[in-house]
């Protein structure tokens, strides 16, 4: 599992996602860390992929951006566009390999795929869409989240944040400076208690109208200095949103 968060503010989107990578095969599990888990297309879109077919959402993503983008006609300034594109790329390739599988396979949670595509429009309006391999459904199907943020994966201490934050100002109000703190609150928490969630963090902004940056461990790390995990809720939040 993992955590993956996007958060849509006044003036910047930012993906983000914990870096520990675990797969688990019967009663087998693997575990690596330092997995970079955000590809960025453009300046306007950037993408995640995860479940245990986190791999194979990596390959698609891969081949179609260099290999099927250009044929594909897929505006990479449009995020509706793109993946509208590689939506349709992408469940012809995903029913390609799963034909002839069982379909209790099929439903299986080791079959699991979600792919977290957010960006802007060519209207700059932000949207995030979540495609998944929903179950007797033998396709990706994307899905426009109607809210501005995206939590997957382990999410119950990250919704908790989020609420609370959510509740003294609106994701949609929010500074680049503060959407870049809660994202990693959000991580930071998750892994004292989940052991399928680990630091460091990885973290992209795409910004309206200046190009795509992504932060570097000294910049995560100036962030997490800024949070103090013992002090109590409110004056945590206070900070964050103030950019203390």
């Amino acid at each position: 599992m993992s955590l993956a968060i996007v958060l849509a503010g006044k003036d910047s989107i930012v993906v983000a996602s914990d870096s520990r990578e675990t797969v688990t095969f019967g009663d087998l599990t693997s575990v690596e860390d330092n997995i970079n888990k955000i590809k960025v297309v453009s300046d306007s879109i950037a993408i995640i992929g995860l479940g245990n077919l986190a791999g194979y959402c990596n390959y698609l993503l891969t081949y179609f951006v260099n290999k099927e983008l250009i044929d594909s006609g897929a505006d990479l300034s449009d995020v509706e566009s793109f993946t509208d594109k590689f939506s349709k790329w992408a469940s012809v390739r995903y029913k390609n390999a799963t034909q002839g599988m069982p379909q209790i396979l099929l439903n299986s949670l080791d079959n699991h795929i979600e792919i977290i595509i957010a960006g802007y429009t060519k209207k700059k309006i932000p949207q995030i869409y979540v495609l998944s391999n929903e179950p007797n459904q033998p396709a990706l199907i994307p899905n426009l989240v109607d809210i501005p943020y995206h939590i997957s994966g382990i999410v119950s201490v990250g919704k908790y944040w989020l609420k609370k934050t959510s509740d003294l100002t609106p994701v949609s109000s929010m500074s680049v400076e503060a959407l870049k703190k809660l994202p990693l609150l959000m991580i930071k928490e998750t892994s004292q208690s989940s052991i399928a969630v680990s630091l460091p963090m990885n973290m992209v902004v795409l910004n309206l109208n200046t190009p795509y940056y992504q932060l570097t461990k000294d910049e995560i790390a100036l962030i997490e200095s800024s949070l103090n995990r013992n002090m109590d809720i409110d004056r945590s939040l206070k900070r964050l949103l103030e950019g203390g």
